[in-house]
């Protein structure tokens, strides 16, 4: 069961890029869709190479590159558009029981002071909802 238990994650990465890929011909800036293999078991020496090549713990499994201008109105006697620039979306997928840890949760802090969206995901379908939310798009079903 352990190693059952262990590639879960895995295959909701797999069903989220199946859905990008299903997607991408309606909707272009879903292949810009890219994962990032920071986890993993690794061995110390494989673990030390990579460190000293840049990998750092705590990076989010998923970026999307695509800007987008969120607009939000004001209430009061005044309104107007409330504008906010976002450079593109970290996204940390976790299985439905999956807990962020605590470099996941110190980078996601960090891309936001940087101007960027971010979103943890338990499961492939709220990855894709986050997306399609991001994108200004309706939801896309699964």
């Amino acid at each position: 069961m352990a190693g059952k238990r262990r590639h879960i994650e895995d295959d909701q990465a797999r069903w989220l890029i199946t859905w990008a890929r299903a997607n991408a011909r309606m909707h272009p800036e879903l292949n810009l869709l890219f994962a990032i293999p920071n986890g993993g078991w690794r061995d110390k020496r494989e673990a030390a190479r990579l460190k000293s090549m840049g990998v750092r713990a705590g990076v989010s499994d998923y970026f999307l590159p695509v800007p987008r201008v969120i607009r939000r109105m004001t209430t009061g006697s005044d309104i107007w558009p409330d504008r906010k620039q976002l450079c593109g979306l970290w996204l940390e997928l976790k299985s439905e029981d999956g807990k962020l840890k605590r470099p996941q949760a110190e980078w996601l802090r960090l891309m936001e002071e940087q101007g960027y969206a971010t979103k943890v995901a338990h499961g492939w379908v709220a990855a894709a909802r986050a997306i399609c939310n991001y994108l200004g798009l309706p939801d896309i079903k699964p």
